[in-house]
């Protein structure tokens, strides 16, 4: 269901897909997470997901007119990627899922009360 959800968001709008192709060795279930040292910085979302990317080495998609304007929280510490990124999004309108098979991130906004 999430990857038919991803499929028709990418249709309907650009999106940005930021990978690392070391995240592509071995699978995902057969790894405990990585625990790295984050020094992120508090920002808009559009930048600072890119950063995270970058910093964790994981893969991470979101539809750039969806995240921008949100501002993330800075992230210091050491944290599994999916830990500092809860932390990133923490406080705002943007919420993460997680492919189990690829350990792909997804960050989309939060779905208001229907209405």
């Amino acid at each position: 269901m999430l990857r038919l959800v991803l499929a028709l968001a990418l249709l309907a709008a650009p999106a940005v897909l930021v990978r690392d192709l070391r995240a592509d060795e071995g699978t995902r279930d057969d790894r405990p997470p990585t625990r790295r040292d984050y020094n992120l910085p508090a920002g808009d979302a559009a930048d600072t997901l890119t950063r995270f990317a970058t910093a964790s080495g994981e893969q991470i998609v979101y539809l750039v007119e969806n995240v921008r304007g949100e501002r993330t929280r800075a992230v210091t510490g050491t944290y599994s990627a999916r830990e500092a990124l809860e932390r990133m999004l923490a406080g705002t309108a943007l919420v993460v899922a997680q492919d189990p098979g690829t350990g792909a991130f997804f960050v989309g906004r939060k779905r208001g009360p229907a209405g």
